[in-house]
């Protein structure tokens, strides 16, 4: 969720060191000011289908956002991890 004002800042999800999807916004994304300042904020959804083979697995979310949370911020609202597993010994 994009919080405040984004100027042109990049969102990143990042899964083992790999970039599984980049994502830009700006301060005109969004319809409603939901919290923080007036800035509209803006709530999407994002699907990343990845395979991964290691037996453990770091995920990464971050943005390109250079002020204060005062100014700009993310949240993430309804994390679902689902995994498919597969045995094939």
């Amino acid at each position: 969720m994009k919080i405040d004002s984004w100027d042109d800042a990049y969102g990143y999800l990042i899964v083992d060191s790999q970039i599984i999807d980049i994502s830009i916004y700006n301060s005109t994304y969004g319809t409603s000011s939901i919290c923080g300042l007036t800035t509209n904020d803006y709530s999407f959804p994002l699907d990343a289908n990845f395979t991964h083979t290691s037996d453990s697995m770091t995920i990464n979310i971050t943005t390109t956002l250079n002020s204060t949370v005062y100014q700009k911020s993310f949240g993430i609202k309804k994390l679902f991890l689902l995994v498919d597993y597969v045995n094939f010994t």
